[in-house]
């Protein structure tokens, strides 16, 4: 009886022992699947303003392409004072549309305007302020 007794009291110590490796090594899997969750998030972020320093350039190139387009017009036709509206609605052409990318298991979309970008990563929301001239991203809220 007393071997009996020791050899239950031994088993039982190394089925506690199992339990709570097994439980660590759940656990460790659902921490790292939360890390990779994050770190798929913040790589959709890095993606997004690269995408969005590509349509800068774009964007940049359009408004350029437009100016020189309307100096060689008025260049060529007689001297007529230029509205403003035309190059309001020339920088507004340039203005790329809104577009919606899936990376990883993220989905991000993209909608421009004249100063800035809203990013809408999920259930998350970012903004970047840029300047198209100078090709330069002022602030990321």
């Amino acid at each position: 009886m007393k071997n009996n007794g020791f050899f239950s009291v031994y088993a039982l110590l190394w089925l506690n022992i199992v339990c709570a490796g097994s439980l660590l090594i759940i656990f460790s899997a659902v921490a790292l699947q939360n890390a990779k969750k994050d770190m798929n998030l913040f790589d959709a972020q890095i993606a997004a303003i690269y995408r969005t320093k590509l349509r800068m350039k774009e964007m940049n190139r359009c408004l350029l392409e437009k100016e020189h387009g309307s100096k060689n017009n008025a260049d060529s036709q007689t001297a007529e004072p230029q509205n403003d509206t035309n190059n309001e609605s020339d920088e507004t052409l340039c203005i790329a549309e809104p577009e919606q990318i899936q990376y990883r298991d993220v989905l991000i979309r993209l909608d421009y305007e004249q100063e800035c970008c809203y990013i809408r990563l999920n259930d998350q929301q970012l903004k970047i302020v840029y300047d198209i001239a100078s090709l330069s991203i002022i602030d990321l809220e």
